[in-house]
Parts: structure tokens; C-alpha cells; sequence
């Protein structure tokens, strides 16, 4: 993971503090290519265009 950014609204926490209580949560991670790449199993890439990605695996071939 690259980034994370956590947001949290409302939060309280408990008198011994074992325990917290949020009204919400927003996070946003943003993942290296290499890292979806790992993840996936398959080569991931920025595309040409703006907001895609390129995604390359490998299958076996069976010739009967």
C-alpha cells in the first residue's frame, strides 16, 4: 500500500480505552501497480488513457 488516508467523524472512546466507537469511517488506499500486480497474480500497467489501467496474464494453451 502507498497511501492511506483515514477519516473518522464522532469517534469516542471508552473510560479504559480497550474499546472506540466511530459515527463513521471513510478511507482511501491507494496500491502501487506492483502491488495489484502481485496481488492479482498478473501484470497491471497505466494504460495510454487517463483513468485505466492494462492488465496482461498468461494461460496455458492445451493442443489435443
Amino acid at each position: 500500500m502507498t497511501k492511506l488516508t483515514v477519516g473518522v467523524d464522532g469517534l469516542k472512546i471508552s473510560g479504559n480505552a480497550d474499546e472506540a466507537h466511530a459515527r463513521s469511517v471513510d478511507a482511501t488506499a491507494f496500491l502501487s501497480y506492483d502491488d495489484v500486480s502481485s496481488a492479482l497474480g498478473v501484470t497491471v500497467s497505466q494504460a495510454d488513457r487517463s483513468h485505466r489501467i492494462d492488465a496482461t496474464a498468461g494461460l496455458p494453451v492445451v493442443v489435443t
